[in-house]
């Protein structure tokens, strides 16, 4: 795929279907050159030309999109309760999901290839769904933090060590053949939201926040990418209904009341972030018992869920009064608890509208859980490594034109026999 065939399937992902003259617009370039590439791209399943049967003067007889089977991406999240493998197409469409209970961190040291086999399974069935060669790029999410310009994991919380964690990266990129994207899991969900959801513009603003309180942000349909503590930023926002001090945190913060391992120690009477780490498992265990509580209407874990998403609520709505939002989208949580963080923003964002007069009317964003559902962070994973392709490609070529060195100056071919004719270089001119 060229550069110029890149660009053409970016603007086709984001604008849907299109006609050449609108590529011929946006991308700056001749007709003939659009169609020449076009073509190309037909004949590789990259694209469909579809007929318009309300063609005619003034209106385009053809438009083109994305061809489904042009190439796919897959996805694989490796989280708290498990792993996840997702296979999307270039229409942004998941083909297949799969998900297992799996963790990393209570695999054996050294690890037994044999304690694998459930994940080595999971990916084998991806990618028997993938027609042959049509496998483009490959995604891997997980939490912790990263350096994005070595690609190097720093931490990884779901895995027993960052090398744990690259090791299975270089197993990814051996089975695939393939280089693989990391992502971090805050920002599989939002770009999983921002490529499915036909509601949305074609580059929107955008707020994600996940149940262990993970957030990113969207400008104009780029990733902010700040420092790894800026993913940790909302867990250490202060809110109005505490002001205890709390290790290693702001005093107050939000972590103490909405983050679901506050929820068990709060449960037990324990201060959020007195507590010595818990494995895993028992992490599991405690919150599998917390949601059961809850399900059965315990006053004790109702009132906690209720303040924490109030406190999460508040703290929402003051960057809404900072940032015109497209739409906000939360995610990971059971179905009820989700419900309520829902209800518990937008009723903050009726309350602040009225605090503050007009600052929040016009602009009021959407609220909503992610259109994907379970399937939003091994999707995202997946959209995020067909992103990184694609604009790779595109910076290379930039990249590679600023720094070409100029080409030197042909010499003019002196032809023999032929005499420099009167007003040439070098010949005085008659009078």
């Amino acid at each position: 795929m060229n550069d110029t065939q890149t660009a053409l399937i970016q603007l086709l992902r984001e604008n849907g279907k299109m006609s050449r003259n609108q590529l011929s617009e946006m991308l700056g370039i001749s007709l003939m050159g659009v169609s020449k590439a076009l073509s190309g791209m037909a004949r590789n399943h990259l694209i469909v030309l579809r007929k318009n049967p309300n063609g005619g003067p003034g209106r385009p007889s053809e438009t083109v999109e994305v061809g489904a089977e042009g190439g796919y991406s897959l996805g694989i999240n490796v989280n708290h309760f498990g792993v996840e493998a997702t296979l999307v197409d270039l229409r942004n469409k998941v083909v297949f999901f799969g998900q297992i209970p799996f963790s990393f961190r209570a695999l054996s040291l050294p690890p037994v290839v044999g304690d694998m086999a459930p994940v080595f399974a999971l990916i084998g069935k991806a990618l028997a769904a993938v027609p042959r060669k049509k496998l483009v790029a490959v995604g891997l999410g997980v939490s912790g933090d990263f350096d994005f310009t070595t690609g190097q994991v720093l931490k990884a919380y779901d895995f027993i060590s960052p090398g744990q964690a690259d090791a299975f990266r270089r197993f990814l990129s051996e089975e695939t053949g393939l280089p693989v994207s990391l992502v971090h899991d805050t920002e599989s969900g939002l770009i999983a939201e921002r490529w499915s959801n036909p509601d949305l513009p074609p580059r929107p603003t955008l707020l994600s926040i996940s149940d262990r309180l993970g957030m990113s942000l969207m400008f104009d349909g780029r990733l902010f990418r700040g420092s790894p503590s800026w993913r940790r930023w909302l867990g250490h926002a202060p809110v109005p209904s505490s002001s205890e001090p709390v290790p290693n945190y702001l005093p107050g913060p939000l972590a103490a009341t909405a983050l679901s391992t506050a929820w068990t120690d709060l449960l037990q009477g324990i201060k959020y972030g007195h507590r010595p780490p818990v494995v895993p498992d028992v992490w599991r265990r405690e919150m599998d018992e917390f949601y059961a509580l809850f399900e059965q209407n315990d006053p004790r874990c109702r009132k906690i869920v209720e303040q924490g998403m109030k406190d999460l609520a508040v703290v929402v709505r003051n960057l809404c009064i900072l940032i015109p939002f497209d739409g906000i989208i939360v995610h990971g949580w059971i179905p009820e608890i989700l419900e309520m963080a829902i209800d518990a923003i937008r009723q903050s964002l009726r309350e602040g509208s009225e605090a503050h007069g007009h600052t929040l009317v016009e602009m009021k964003p959407p609220v909503y859980a992610a259109t994907l559902r379970e399937r939003t962070e091994g999707a995202g994973a997946a959209l995020f490594a067909m992103d990184e392709l694609f604009s790779s490609k595109m910076i290379t070529r930039g990249w590679k034109r600023e720094t070409a060195k100029p080409k030197p100056k042909r010499k003019p071919i002196k032809q023999a026999g032929r005499k420099p004719q009167a007003g040439s270089k070098g010949v005085a001119k008659r009078r």
